[in-house]
């Protein structure tokens, strides 16, 4: 296989591990009496690994923690200087909003601006004002990202009362930008945090209750042949398809939507139409081998091993299945029949792997009618009995 693996290339931290960071630093800004940013946070990596979405989760998060005011503006640095954008032509005149004077540009009154900055009494938090595209601004837009990080202006409107965080890619071969860590006095104004895909964590992403089974079948194929997760077809080939989560998210849509699938069945991955679809978005090479993988080696799903269906001993089980077996122990109740059909499964494959699967399972947060079924047929028992690390049993219903 001659796929590109860019993604083992890249150093940084996961978008787990970054939204740890934001959060606890948006948390530490609000407790902040000056409302001060002591160096706006900068998020760097490849196009397509979630750096946005990071963003948005955050602000939902945050407002399920109650502060209610954490809402995300997005602007893209590019196209500030585009007469719709944030920062137009730099005429000052006088606005009224909600009977307050509010001096700004003439074409710096975004209604989502000033309507994020218009926080009731008693209203927790501060907005998101995230900026994305760093790096592929024009030279004289230089002046205005100074003014913003050192004073929270932007093309004459103050916005003080945000949060900001700012986002762009590497300047590496792939990328067309340029590196904003030239200029001193910005990058002094930056907290850098290098980002990069994990395919564990877009595995557990795709497996949500709020994708379909394509995803989940995308997500199974990638874990399983992570090289294809972010990168080219063919390593050096700027001509070959560039693919990234993203490009796999567009694809799974592609496959559901023209493939005739549905809630429990991935599409059909065969018809020339999905064929031309998934081509055009993850290139040739990538195509290929998602259709091996979803006709001729198929894994058993979740889905396979809860109905009991396979036969005789199992002689390997892939990461994906492993994984998407323990998501489902902690997302998903099973009935008792399904709880059967797991022990006898455990029995068909070898018994280091069984052990790992449920030395993962019960380490993590595994529903508890699943563990109750579970602990009730001796499961862990069985096969666990020889893992020292794990905890013994407190009652009928902890592993």
């Amino acid at each position: 296989m001659s796929a590109n693996t860019t993604s083992s290339r890249l150093k940084g931290n996961t978008i787990s591990t970054t939204k740890e960071a934001i959060i606890d630093e948006y948390e530490a800004y609000l407790l902040e009496p000056n409302g001060e940013q002591y160096g706006v946070l900068n998020l760097i990596g490849p196009a397509g690994i979630g750096k946005t979405e990071c963003v948005y989760q955050i602000a939902q998060e945050m407002r399920d923690k109650g502060y209610e005011a954490c809402k995300v503006v997005e602007l893209y640095l590019s196209a500030l200087m585009d007469p719709e954008s944030a920062a137009g032509t730099p005429i000052p005149i006088d606005h009224t909003y909600k009977n307050k004077a509010v001096k700004a540009l003439s074409l710096a009154s975004r209604v989502e601006l000033l309507e994020a900055m218009d926080i009731p009494k008693g209203i927790l938090g501060k907005p998101i004002l995230f900026i994305d595209e760093m790096g592929r601004e024009a030279d004289q837009l230089r002046p205005l990202i100074m003014k913003l990080l050192h004073e929270k202006m932007l093309g004459g409107l103050d916005v003080s009362d945000f949060f900001i965080i700012v986002a762009g890619n590497p300047c590496d071969e792939e990328h067309n930008a340029v590196a904003i860590q030239e200029d001193a006095a910005i990058s002094s104004r930056l907290c850098d945090i290098p980002v990069k895909p994990d395919v564990t964590e877009l595995h557990k992403y795709f497996y949500q209750d709020k994708f379909t089974a394509s995803h989940k079948v995308i997500a199974d194929f990638l874990l399983d042949n992570s090289e294809y997760m972010h990168g080219r077809d063919t390593a050096d080939n700027q001509a070959s398809k560039f693919h990234s989560p993203r490009s796999w998210f567009n694809a799974a849509a592609k496959l559901h939507l023209h493939g005739g699938g549905t809630d429990k069945e991935a599409g059909n991955i065969k018809s020339k139409r999905v064929a031309m679809l998934i081509t055009g978005i993850v290139g040739p090479q990538a195509y290929s081998h998602l259709k091996n993988f979803l006709s001729v080696d198929k894994v058993l799903s979740v889905r396979d091993i809860l109905d009991g269906k396979f036969q005789g001993k199992i002689r390997m089980v892939p990461a994906s299945t492993q994984q998407a077996l323990k998501a489902w122990l902690g997302d998903t109740n099973i009935d008792d029949s399904e709880a059967d059909n797991l022990k006898d499964f455990l029995e068909a494959i070898p018994a280091d792997t069984a052990r790992t699967i449920m030395r993962e399972a019960s380490q993590g947060n595994i529903k508890v009618g699943n563990n109750k079924k579970l602990v009730a047929r001796g499961v862990f028992k069985k096969f666990l009995h020889r893992m020292t690390r794990i905890k013994k049993p407190t009652d009928d219903t902890t592993p």
